[in-house]
Formats: C-alpha cells, sequence, structure tokens
C-alpha cells in the first residue's frame, strides 16, 4: 500500500514513513490526514505495481481473507463496500477481476480459460486449490457470490447482452455469431434473448462493423426486397455472406429461411419500414435518419432563425434514394403501395425556431413534400419525375402522350387507390405540356408517319380548353408560339408565323396548300369553331378569299408596255405559213402569223392613247385570247369533225377560270390566255381560282402565254407536276402583300 501511495504521487515528491499506517481516527481528518479508503484499494488491485507483487499464493490469501470476511454477507464486515465490487480473483492472466467478470474454467464453444482469451476464467491454479476438500466452503460461497462455468448461455448473460454493443471486434465477429447460432439451434435461445442483441454489430459486405439493428439482408440470403441489387453503392448496411460460409452455417442442408429467421431475431431487415420521430429531434440527427436537407435546412417566417429542431417527422425507409434513382423508385413505390397506408405518414409536423412549442407545419408532411419537390417518381420514360411534373398513366394519356412526356411508371389497384390522391398525378395537359409535346413529336423524325394522328389530337384538345385558359396561359401561348415549329401541309416542320390557314368555306379550298406553307389541320379541327382564336394566338396566318389574290388584275400596264405594244402591232403579219410549232420539254413555240387583216386594224386602232388605260388592258387581253382562239382554229382546220374549239369569252366576260375549252373524242382541255410584252417579263398573273383549276385539272390545264414583242406564244403544260417538283415553273408568297407569282424559268426559243 505504501508504494501505490508513492507511486500514485510520484510527481508530488510525496514522503511516507516506513510505515505510515496508524488507527482510525475521525478526527485525524480535520488535521489534513489522508485516508486510504476501500476505493483507493480497489484501484490499488488494479493497478501495475500491485501485479508485480501479487502471486498466486498470496490470492490465495487474499480469497481467504475476504471469505473470513463476508462469508455471511456481500458486505465486508464493518464496511459498506460489496465484494462484488472488489477485484479479488486471479484469472487466466494473472490479473485481478470482479466476481461478475469471471469464469470457472470448462469445455465450451471457442476458448476455455486459455492465455489471450477474451473473456475471464480463474487462474487454473487457483482453480485446482477451489477443488481441495478443505475449501470446497469457499467454492461453494464464489458460486453463490455469481462465479460459474462459463456455460454458452452464462456466457450470452453475463457477457454479451449487458455489453452488446461493445462486445464485438473484427477478431470476434464471426466466432461469436458462431456460438450464438449453434445455441439457436440447439433452441437453448430464441427471440428472447436475440432480440436484446439488436445493438450487436455484426459485418457488412464491405467489411465494417454496424448494430444488427441497422443492418439489411445482402442479395446472399435472398431477401423479400433485394435492396443490396439498387443501393450497394450508396449503403454500408448489408449483412455480410462471411455468415453462411462458415461450416456451422452452411451444412449444405439447410434452409436460409432459418438463418434469416435468426438475423431477423436480432434486428437485421429485409423490407422497407416506416420511421417515426415522434420526439423533438435535432435537425442534424435528422440528416442522419436521410430527411432532406431542403426540408430541414429552413429559416423561419421573419428570416431571423433557422429550424434546429423537428418532432412528428414521417417518412420511409431509403426513400431519399428514389431521387434520380429509376430503377430503384420503381420497386420502392411498388413495395410502398402493398405495405404501407397513405395514412401512416400522416402527422402533424412541428418546427422549432429555438423555442420549446414549435410552429406547426400545415399540410406540409415529409413524404408529401419530397414527391412534390424533388424527382422520386419513377415514369415510363425510365427517368424519375416529380409528381406535379408526373401524369397519371390513364389509356388517354397514354396515347396523347405516350414516350414523350413522364408518365407514371406505378400501378394502383383497387386495395390501393387511397394513393392516388395522396400522390395526385396530372390527369390532363396544360398549354405548356402541348407545346413540350410537339417540340418532342418534331424531334422524333422517325416517328413522323405514325405521329400525324397524335399531333391532329394536340390541336383538337387545344382547340377544345382555349375558352377555359388563364389570361397567362393564353400569354404564355402567344410567348411560346413564336419559336414554336408545327407541321405543314408538305410534312415540313416550319416557325408558326410561316404557316398559313385557309379559313374560309371550312378550308375547301385546301388544294392551295401544296403550292404554300399551310398548316397541316384534319377536317374536324379545321372546321372547329375555336380556330380563329388558336391561330391568332399561335400566329398562324388566316388566308381569305380577298388575301389571295395573285395580282391586281384590273391595274393599267405600264408605259412601256403601250409603247411596245403599239410599235409591236403596227408591224404584226399573220401568215399560215409562217407558223413555227416547236416542242422543247412540253413547252411549245410558235411564231405568230397574220390570220387576218381585221386583227392588224384592230390593233392600229388600240394603240391609240385617247383611250382609258383599263380599257386598253382589256382590249389587249382580249386581242391575245383571239390570237390564241385563230391558232387554235388553223392548228386542228382538218379535224372539225372530232375537235370543238369555244372561245368562252368571245361575247363577253364569262368569268370563268380559263378562256378557251378545247374538246376532242379522248379529253378536254382548259386554256387560260396570258399577254406580255416581251419574254423579259418572268411572271405570271393567276387569281385563286385560276390556281384552284390548276390544281383540279392537273393534266388538262395549259396557259398559252402571248409574246406580243418576240410574235410567239409560249405553252406551259403540266403546271401541277411541275410545281410539286420545282422543275421550270416555281411559285413564291410574297410577303407583303401576299400576292402569289410564278416566274418562269424555262428558257424561250423562236
Amino acid at each position: 500500500m505504501r508504494q501505490y501511495i508513492i507511486d500514485k504521487h510520484s510527481k508530488s515528491s510525496i514522503s511516507l514513513a516506513e510505515y505510515p499506517f496508524i488507527d482510525d481516527d475521525p478526527n485525524l481528518s480535520h488535521l489534513g490526514i489522508h485516508m486510504f479508503t476501500w476505493n483507493d484499494c480497489i484501484e490499488m488491485f488494479m493497478s501495475d505495481a500491485f501485479h508485480r507483487t501479487h502471486s498466486i499464493e498470496r490470492n490465495k490469501q487474499m480469497i481467504t481473507y475476504f471469505y473470513s470476511r463476508c462469508s455471511m454477507s456481500e458486505k465486508i464486515v464493518g464496511s459498506t463496500m460489496s465484494i462484488t465490487r472488489i477485484p479479488f480473483l486471479m484469472d487466466q492472466n494473472n490479473r485481478l477481476q470482479v466476481i461478475e467478470d469471471t469464469y470457472f474454467p470448462t469445455d465450451t464453444i471457442g476458448d476455455s480459460g486459455g492465455m489471450g482469451c477474451d473473456e475471464s476464467f480463474l487462474n487454473k491454479s487457483i482453480f485446482n486449490w477451489l477443488n481441495e476438500y478443505q475449501n470446497h466452503q469457499i467454492k461453494q460461497w464464489l458460486r453463490k457470490l455469481g462465479v460459474t462455468e462459463r456455460t454458452d448461455l452464462t456466457f450470452l448473460h453475463k457477457t454479451i447482452i449487458p455489453n452488446a454493443a461493445a462486445h464485438i471486434n473484427q477478431a470476434n465477429a464471426i466466432d461469436t455469431i458462431m456460438k450464438l447460432f449453434a445455441l439457436f439451434q440447439k433452441g437453448t435461445i430464441g427471440k428472447e434473448e436475440l432480440s436484446q442483441l439488436n445493438t450487436l454489430k455484426l459485418l457488412t459486405t464491405h467489411g465494417t462493423l454496424i448494430p444488427a439493428e441497422r443492418c439489411y439482408f445482402s442479395n446472399s440470403y435472398d431477401p423479400r426486397l433485394p435492396l443490396e441489387e439498387y443501393l450497394k453503392t450508396v449503403e454500408d448496411m448489408f449483412l455480410s455472406p462471411n455468415y453462411l460460409r462458415n461450416s456451422i452455417f452452411c451444412t449444405g442442408k439447410e434452409d436460409l429461411d432459418e438463418k434469416r429467421r435468426f438475423f431477423s431475431f436480432m434486428g437485421v431487415r429485409e423490407n422497407l419500414f416506416l420511421i417515426k420521430c415522434d420526439t423533438i429531434l435535432a435537425t442534424d440527427k435528422a440528416l442522419q435518419y436521410g430527411f432532406c436537407s431542403n426540408y430541414l435546412l429552413t429559416y423561419s417566417p421573419n428570416g431571423r432563425r433557422m429550424a434546429n429542431a423537428y418532432s412528428g417527422l414521417r417518412t420511409i425507409s431509403f426513400l431519399q434514394h428514389t431521387i434520380g434513382n429509376f430503377k430503384f423508385a420503381r420497386i420502392f413505390w411498388s413495395t410502398v403501395l402493398k405495405n404501407f397506408n397513405p395514412h401512416d405518414l400522416r402527422q402533424e409536423t412541428r418546427v422549432f425556431w429555438h423555442s420549446n412549442h414549435g410552429t406547426p407545419l400545415p399540410d406540409y408532411d415529409y413524404v408529401k413534400w419530397l414527391i412534390e419537390n424533388t424527382k422520386c417518381i419513377p415514369t415510363r420514360l425510365l427517368t424519375c419525375e416529380s409528381a406535379t411534373e408526373t401524369f397519371l398513366a390513364t389509356k388517354t394519356i397514354i396515347e396523347l402522350c405516350g414516350e414523350y412526356l413522364p408518365i407514371a411508371a406505378i400501378s394502383f389497384t383497387n386495395e390501393t387507390t387511397g394513393w392516388l390522391s395522396f400522390f395526385n398525378f396530372r390527369k390532363s395537359l396544360l398549354p405548356k405540356h402541348y407545346f413540350n409535346l410537339l417540340n418532342k413529336i418534331r424531334a422524333d423524325e422517325k416517328s413522323l408517319n405514325n405521329n400525324e394522328s397524335r399531333i391532329q389530337k394536340i390541336y383538337g384538345d387545344l382547340l377544345e380548353s382555349i375558352s377555359s385558359w388563364s389570361l397567362s396561359e393564353s400569354e404564355f401561348v402567344r410567348e411560346q408560339s413564336k419559336t414554336l415549329y408545327l407541321l405543314s401541309e408538305n410534312n415540313q416542320w416550319k416557325l408558326a408565323s410561316e404557316l398559313f390557314v385557309y379559313v374560309e368555306d371550312g378550308g375547301e379550298h385546301s388544294s392551295l396548300n401544296e403550292a404554300i406553307p399551310s398548316l397541316k389541320l384534319d377536317f374536324t379541327n379545321r372546321n372547329h369553331s375555336k380556330l380563329i382564336n388558336l391561330l391568332e394566338l399561335m400566329n398562324v396566318k388566316q388566308i381569305r378569299m380577298n388575301d389571295l389574290i395573285l395580282a391586281c388584275l384590273n391595274s393599267p400596264p405600264d408605259d412601256n408596255l403601250v409603247k411596245h405594244l403599239g410599235d409591236s402591232l403596227k408591224t404584226l403579219s399573220i401568215h399560215p405559213t409562217s407558223l413555227i410549232n416547236k416542242e422543247i420539254d412540253d413547252i411549245h413555240l410558235f411564231s405568230v402569223s397574220s390570220f387576218s387583216n381585221s386583227i392588224t386594224a384592230e390593233t392600229m386602232r388600240l394603240s391609240e392613247r385617247n383611250r382609258e388605260l383599263r380599257s386598253l388592258d382589256l382590249q389587249i387581253t382580249r386581242l391575245g385570247e383571239e390570237i390564241v382562239y385563230k391558232y387554235l382554229k388553223h392548228k386542228f382546220k382538218n379535224y372539225s369533225d372530232s375537235v370543238s374549239i369555244k372561245w368562252e369569252n368571245e361575247d363577253k366576260d364569262a368569268n370563268l377560270p380559263y378562256d378557251i375549252l378545247l374538246r376532242d373524242n379522248k379529253q378536254t382541255e382548259f386554256i387560260e390566255v396570258q399577254v406580255t410584252e416581251s419574254n423579259g417579263n418572268p411572271y405570271l398573273n393567276l387569281s385563286i381560282r385560276q390556281i384552284e383549276e390548276i390544281f383540279k385539272h392537273e393534266q388538262n390545264y395549259s396557259i398559252y402565254r402571248v409574246y406580243l414583242a418576240e410574235q410567239n406564244i409560249e405553252i406551259l403544260d403540266n403546271i401541277r407536276w411541275r410545281l410539286k417538283r420545282r422543275q421550270r415553273l416555281t411559285c413564291r408568297i410574297a410577303k407583303t402583300d401576299l400576292a402569289v407569282s410564278c416566274p418562269v424559268s424555262s428558257k424561250v426559243m423562236k
């Protein structure tokens, strides 16, 4: 004792008498005399200095001494100290241990008293001494105090259960579970004992040790929900398969169900579970539970304080891993719908801004917040989206949105319909969704033919819903249409502002659409009562009959035309023998000669400038028609029995989209006559009715163009075919006045 005190106070250079102890007297403490108490004695027994001098023989004497002082009670005679607190039993490592940590040596699974053993066994020399007859009563006294042979069951109750959280280390992780499973197989322990080991640490697939209550079965254990397949890279919590590779666990005949049952009793999970935090939970602790930081790290209404705690939080295990993880989100929500009720997630949540009472968060439960604010819902696009941007998988939505917009990849049954209102998926599209859908269809060029009916369905839905649009939605449509591409009649995508729609007579004159960029509409949409409203919002131009004047037929010819016309008509003479009929790519050229002296006289009279220019224009037109009429009469003079030629305007203007009707036994040809000064003018003036006639009589409509200066006639046929292929004859729209002109690109030859 003297040496222990000196060692303990070595830094203070304490000096002690050779025998510094005197009889106890309470008054001595007032003089500064120190007392050596039982607590000091316990500390001394545990010191290295005591162990260096304490031998087996001295330990026998110590045991005998304490037996003499405590044989009748756990309390030491004359003291309140319990013998169970004093380390007086020497173990196999020659260290002193208390009674509750010491076993009598025996043969059990694992170590039973050897050097380096984790458990403490009574030194075998001491044990043999106690087994001597004269020491039998001392052994019985120790047994009564709690020293027993270390059976597996006593080992569990005395050592493992009281120290479950700290008992396992890397060295004994497998061996300890082996012992416990052996007891479980024998029926020695069951659910009651194993449930007390939920804090016992188990090895994971990553080789770390975590409490059993935080472990999940890895795929090696064939769990009901194979979580490891989806979360192995983000969570270190899956039970190591090493527990299955030991001979005690795997005999080749054992069923995995038995192993899962064993670990399940310890708290290992194989399914999702509801996490309830009804007590006040600090924000940093809530983050460890997996609650989203964007939800937790919020400020008070006045913006001065950040939330430091919550109560009433609810979530489902691993919910945070559904964000952006389609494969896991799909199996997660499928499992949730089968095993949970949405009412389980409803709980008043309170947030604490450094106060004791907290502030309620109405209609702000965590799971509801997460599905509305993060992309955690699996969709048919194999992506994740928020619930507010996900559509319910109805037949109508699937047919319309198909593979282009996010439709929930979650199936509902009669038993899970309660979740429908919880998710509150979209059941209809807003204008922004329709525009997004059109853009995605445009990007999918390969599926255009299959999507034409879908495009018309989109237009139909827009037309049906336009009356209910808010002002902001209408403005959205107007603004977004500036960059919106729509499908034209020739299946080309063009800006909405570049497209036209003929809106009179229900689009009856739709053949015009092949000559100008027109919005492709089916019969139903073209005749919808709200079409004009939608076209105006989308900036699609509307065409009416009055807008489609290709050129002003009533405008007078310019002065150059009149001058050259007068000069040309003075020298114009017509002789049948001078007719030149050349055919170049279906364009016929011939020289105009005099068919009668009356034509020359009529022409000379028209050159007089004292007539109104308008009258002159009509006369010039009539002159051209007469030239063509007499040319045809001359050409078919030998076929008068089979060919009939009718000049429709001979007596008066018939107001028809053609001027001459040529019939033979096989077909009827419609001829339009155009008169121009010379072939330096590349434009034709056509009315909308004439264009309609061209498309109506594709192969039987011709334009005879009379060039007065060159004394030639040019015949243009197969006009529609040329327009469609942009060969020789092309059409364009002048955006300033909506006049259509057709430049002739063919080379005129005399």
